[in-house]
């Protein structure tokens, strides 16, 4: 059943936003496919892409032991879990891109200690080359 409607969504398609319930329903019966629920999802998820939306689906009724005892996906469980992924990812880039702690004497100072005696025990790699 295709829904009409003239608003759409920023990050879905009206007929994205159609697919994704449909493909839902296809995991989960009790997700309803109204005028109600479309408008839901519509403006609940209009800032995440559908094929995330589709992955979320994907992996919440696919990696579950026992899918069919999950309460059904709804518009909140999508917006957490793409919401906790972001912020897995932000996370995980803000550790490589960790920038150079000021705190820490150039690596040439540290050098010139260490050939003084000092300071033996630090790790010169982990000093700032400025």
């Amino acid at each position: 059943m295709m829904h009409t409607h003239t608003a759409q969504p920023a990050g879905m398609s009206p007929m994205e936003v159609n697919d994704l319930i449909l493909y839902a329903r296809e995991l989960d019966a009790l997700i309803p496919n109204t005028d109600a629920a479309w408008e839901t999802w519509g403006s609940s998820l209009s800032h995440i892409p559908f094929e995330a939306g589709k992955k979320i689906i994907r992996d919440y009724y696919g990696k579950h032991p026992e899918p069919h005892l999950r309460d059904p996906i709804s518009p909140a469980h999508i917006r957490k879990i793409y919401r906790s992924e972001l912020d897995r990812q932000k996370a995980s880039r803000h550790e490589i891109e960790r920038p150079v702690d000021k705190r820490l004497m150039p690596r040439r100072t540290l050098l010139k200690l260490q050939a003084a005696g000092v300071l033996i025990d630090r790790d010169p790699a982990k000093y700032p080359n400025r």
